[in-house]
């Protein structure tokens, strides 16, 4: 038993990700423990993503507050980001949930900030 991208898999253009979106048979497939969502596949080198330490296997549940859910795609969201713009998720990974603030253009493209949003950590993802 395979499973397969479905036909509402987004493939994130700006932020450096490709994703699935979290359905009750994928969310018992990977035992991820939550049932909504996004599950990253993958995640693009140097990208604004993998800057802020967005890994393949995170959950993404929201994006600057909004749920992401059925209804909700987080290509759209993501389709808003503009240069400088600060981004928050808030992220599952394994049984751990936090949020992640980084900023939309991950230091590139002429942007003078060059690292994440929240500079009391080194690395973002240390709070796991």
């Amino acid at each position: 038993h395979t499973l397969a991208p479905t036909p509402e898999a987004d493939v994130g253009v700006a932020l450096g990700i490709t994703y699935l979106r979290v359905t009750p048979t994928l969310a018992d497939y990977y035992h991820l423990g939550v049932d909504s969502g996004v599950l990253v596949t993958e995640v693009t080198p140097g990208s604004p993503m993998d800057l802020a330490s967005i890994q393949a296997g995170d959950v993404i549940l929201s994006y600057n507050g909004t749920e992401v859910a059925e209804d909700v795609s987080l290509l759209g969201l993501m389709r808003t980001c503009r240069p400088k713009d600060t981004i928050s998720l808030e992220i599952c990974r394994g049984r751990d949930h936090c949020f992640v603030e980084f900023c939309c253009c991950g230091g590139t493209a002429g942007c003078d900030c060059g690292k994440p949003v929240d500079s009391n950590e080194e690395d973002p993802a240390s709070r796991y």
